[in-house]
């Protein structure tokens, strides 16, 4: 019926508009923004994880690139590992964007001035089960737009081919990891990267704290 209609279609809104100004809307103080369906204030999803205790941040690298009109700017490229699906809660799940997505939406998330525009694609690369953990955050300059032939809309980019290498390196070093986790598990990955002399960036935790995580 159309009650049910419309609930679908604010519900898909809501879900739409909380991914795409996700960082806007989790701002702290006066930078946060707020947005409202049907008097509905919206919480912003977390792609990334990046508050979960499992999530591993990986090395954020800095891509220069000459924009039209020969001035330097710099891409940020910012791998995540998440979690496994088992150490999720339900909260955990939904903000990442639904466990359905979970494994499908691996990949790049493309932001400009922190708005989502593209999301859980490879660009072409070869998608597998192992890669289902490995999510990379990319952020680009207003100052790029026409580098990255960004559509009016604001909705679609293509990725310029004189940094695809750049930033295929960095999807490998996440890819590395996410195989890693797959195959060896958590517990046994935070031990070999502690026999290896390794600093491992679970929110943050130093050493020590990676490892009295693993024993739980």
């Amino acid at each position: 019926n159309i009650y049910a209609e419309l609930s679908r279609l604010q519900d898909s809104t809501a879900e739409y508009l909380s991914l795409i100004f996700h960082r806007y809307l989790n701002r702290e103080g006066s930078a946060k923004i707020v947005i409202k369906v049907n008097n509905y204030a919206l919480k912003g999803l977390d792609p990334f994880l990046e508050n979960h205790k499992k999530t591993n941040v990986r090395r954020r690298i800095e891509i220069p690139i000459l924009d039209s009109k020969g001035v330097e700017r710099y891409v940020s490229v910012q791998p995540y590992v998440l979690p496994f699906q088992k150490d999720l809660t339900p909260e955990d799940k939904k903000l990442s964007g639904g466990i359905e997505n979970y494994r499908s939406k691996q990949g790049f998330y493309i932001y400009r001035n922190e708005r989502l525009i593209i999301w859980g694609t490879w660009f072409g690369r070869h998608r597998d089960e192992l890669t289902k953990y490995a999510r990379v955050k990319v952020d680009i300059p207003n100052t790029l737009d026409d580098i990255w032939n960004i559509d009016i809309k604001k909705q679609n980019a293509t990725i310029p081919a004189i940094i695809k290498s750049r930033l295929t390196r960095a999807v490998d070093e996440a890819m590395d990891l996410a195989d890693d986790l797959t195959n060896m598990g958590y517990d046994a990955y935070a031990h070999y990267l502690m026999d290896q002399e390794w600093t491992v960036a679970v929110k943050g935790a130093s050493r020590a704290e990676v490892e009295d995580a693993s024993r739980h």
